[in-house]
């Protein structure tokens, strides 16, 4: 099978798609997490400060998006059995084999929760903080393969809704589909562990903030 790639970018505004039961919006729902466990070994990099971080959300559920000509909607839970395998997954950029920065083997950390697919990044390369510390790169996209997937009639459209899928990397990219996802730096002595940020909904509100940096440097 084919691997898909779901890309993400922080940008303001919400769409949502309706059935006969509502609304497909899903805030709730268990959390499962994987990786930031210690790496020994790696070669010296230029890193950030070890207080900074890069954090957020690779892709956010229930949120309909275009792909290859379709509509794809991500699943709550959807990645829970690929997390839950404790396979290696590493952080790319922009979908680059040989590119790998990080895994969760090392300083990459997921979480999956009702929300999305959250993630926590230490110790990162000092030029890549500051990519998106400048907003030059805010958007985040998966790698992936799907295991089952379902479709559904939704407002007069042909929805995708994909079940289940194998996450085999996540990647910082320049434009993305979601805008409700992204990444941003984090100050780690301000912070408590992804778990907290998750749960207490800062992540969310990191987004937000984003977002609204975002849109405002599009109306300069």
């Amino acid at each position: 099978m084919a691997r898909e790639y779901y890309e993400t970018r922080a940008l303001g505004g919400r769409v949502e798609f309706r059935d006969n039961d509502g609304g497909i919006e899903y805030t709730s729902g268990p959390i499962v997490s994987v990786g930031g466990v210690p790496q020994l070994g790696r070669l010296p990099e230029k890193k950030a400060a070890q207080s900074v971080a890069l954090q957020g959300y690779v892709v956010r559920f229930n949120k309909p998006h275009a792909f290859k000509g379709g509509i794809d909607v991500f699943a709550p839970g959807c990645f829970d059995a690929s997390l839950a395998s404790r396979k290696r997954v590493g952080f790319w950029l922009a979908h680059e084999a040989g590119t790998e920065i990080a895994s969760t083997d090392g300083d990459l950390e997921l979480m999956a929760d009702g929300t999305g697919l959250a993630f926590r990044l230490k110790n990162p390369l000092a030029d890549l903080v500051t990519e998106v510390r400048e907003r030059r790169m805010t958007a985040m996209s998966a790698g992936y393969h799907v295991v089952r997937q379902e479709h559904k009639t939704v407002a007069g459209e042909r929805v995708r809704f994909i079940q289940e899928c194998d996450l085999t990397e996540v990647s910082l990219c320049k434009a993305g589909a979601v805008k409700q996802a992204f990444i941003d730096v984090v100050d780690l002595q301000q912070r408590g562990s992804l778990r907290d940020d998750v749960k207490s909904g800062r992540v969310l509100a990191d987004g937000a903030f984003v977002a609204l940096m975002r849109s405002l440097g599009r109306a300069q």
